[in-house]
């Protein structure tokens, strides 16, 4: 046995999550992929933070990556398939509407991956998967579909072509999911329903509208602000949205108004069409 040295690196991000390290995700071979790794004696280290994994390879077994003498031999090597199994339910809650279609998931394939700026391989055209930039797969039939399914190169002509291509480091690919977008509505009880009441968000501008006094489910009634546009849910979200009071020359009257919760929405119309919208309550 020699040192082993990274092969690859697959990392998944999220924009819900801080930082973006998404929780919940194994990475998991799958396909023929099982009997490659114990064929050529690769390595696979899932990491302890986040949502990555890296393979490794035997330096003195290179040539099991390489094509062998018999071009029909079924121990060609060319690739791996991956899979990401949801071990957290709420990541499907969180994540962008449209990524995931009836019968289908996201699939990404190493040698269409778009550099990034600071080296790493994203394998999606867009900033974000979704549904329309990534080529789907029909899901197996199972209780939780997979988040994705993926396919990485790891073969080589021979020795010295694996050697030249890992010479600069080995490819660190990425897989990015976008949060969810919901409209934000907020109900607004106690002394705030006779008042004439605007939500101001000071840094992004992000607008919101009146929709009157409205009754709620336990016959209370409340003053119902609304945002004009879908905003991003966050784990650890960085709106700062202000309640002001508009006879008072605009007079902040909560400073920083609560958000939404990343689990917690539910389906209505919006100027007659279905879109999630995410419920606070703020009492006065």
């Amino acid at each position: 046995m020699g040192r082993y040295r990274t092969l690859l690196s697959i990392q998944i991000e999220h924009e819900f999550y801080a930082g973006r390290a998404c929780p919940g995700v194994e990475i998991a071979l799958t396909g023929d992929s099982p009997g490659i790794v114990r064929r050529t004696g690769l390595l696979l280290r899932p990491w302890s933070f986040g949502s990555g994994l890296d393979v490794l390879f035997d330096e003195e077994r290179t040539d099991a990556l390489c094509p062998p003498t018999d071009p029909g031999s079924d121990d060609a090597v060319s690739a791996l398939w991956l899979e990401g199994v949801v071990r957290d339910p709420r990541l499907l809650l969180v994540t962008e509407e449209g990524v995931f279609r009836p019968g289908y998931v996201p699939h990404f394939d190493g040698e269409r991956a778009v550099a990034e700026d600071d080296g790493r391989l994203r394998l999606h055209p867009a900033e974000c998967a979704s549904a329309d930039q990534a080529v789907a797969v029909e899901r197996a039939e199972r209780l939780a579909p997979p988040l994705f399914t993926a396919r990485l190169p790891v073969g080589a002509a021979n020795a010295e072509a694996l050697r030249s291509r890992l010479a600069s480091g080995a490819p660190h690919y990425v897989a990015r999911f976008g949060a969810r977008r919901t409209y934000w509505k907020y109900y607004l009880q106690g002394e705030f329903l006779d008042r004439d009441l605007d939500i101001v968000d000071p840094g992004n501008g992000t607008r919101f509208e009146s929709l009157g006094v409205v009754s709620l489910s336990n016959g209370a009634k409340a003053l119902a602000l609304r945002s004009t546009s879908p905003l991003a849910l966050r784990e650890r979200s960085t709106q700062h949205l202000q309640l002001r009071d508009r006879a008072n020359g605009g007079r902040p009257l909560i400073a920083r108004l609560p958000v939404a919760d990343g689990a917690r929405f539910s389906k209505e119309s919006v100027e007659d069409v279905p879109c999630f919208v995410s419920e606070i309550y703020v009492h006065g």
